[in-house]
């Protein structure tokens, strides 16, 4: 097959499926916050999916629920195995008692489901990898309107030096210019 007779066929399939994935990645992009949660904390072997699922359960799956847990913490943020490593450590215990509010005591049960009902592996990381999991979410709680697409969106229009890029115009951002940035920028 020659290129123009490859280009032609390309284009209509591009041209065709188009309603079909642009709706795709925008349903994709409306859900990147509840993808963040569920996916980004998932190594070495954690299921942080299934945790995700519990977390809904109770009510707390939100980057903005997740983020208030931290609002008065007045630790150290950096992980500490001793500090935050466990169910009967000082923090999670203070979770326990209501210490970091209802989302805090939330958090607690549903590590301890997590963990006691074995509804998912841990990996071995798990306790530093929740760790991350409240410090990021305290994190674009308190600079990016509890949004991760409001970070990635933010980040990309300091690169592009911009003020601001519709979703739309997010959205459409070519696989090389998206690759530039994540090489660039290091979001």
């Amino acid at each position: 097959m020659d290129k123009e007779s490859a280009a032609i066929i390309i284009d209509y399939v591009v041209t065709r499926t188009k309603p079909h994935w642009e709706t795709w990645v925008h349903q994709s992009y409306a859900k990147l916050d509840d993808i963040f949660l569920a996916r980004a904390f998932e190594q070495g072997g954690f299921q942080a999916n299934i945790f995700h699922d519990i977390l809904k359960d109770k009510g707390i799956a939100s980057i903005s629920s997740i983020g208030q847990v931290l609002k008065i913490y007045q630790g150290s943020l950096k992980y500490s195995r001793e500090e935050k490593g466990g169910l009967e450590t000082v923090f999670y215990q203070e979770l326990r008692m209501g210490k970091y509010g209802e989302e805090g005591k939330r958090f607690f049960e549903s590590v301890e489901e997590f963990r006691k009902n074995r509804k998912g592996k841990p990996g071995k990381k798990f306790w530093k990898l929740l760790w991350y999991m409240l410090v990021a979410c305290k994190f674009l709680k308190e600079n990016y309107q509890s949004s991760f697409k409001e970070y990635l969106k933010e980040k990309y229009c300091d690169y592009k030096g911009v003020s601001y890029i519709s979703d739309t115009d997010f959205c459409q951002i070519t696989a090389e210019e998206w690759q530039s940035f994540l090489d660039k920028k290091k979001p």
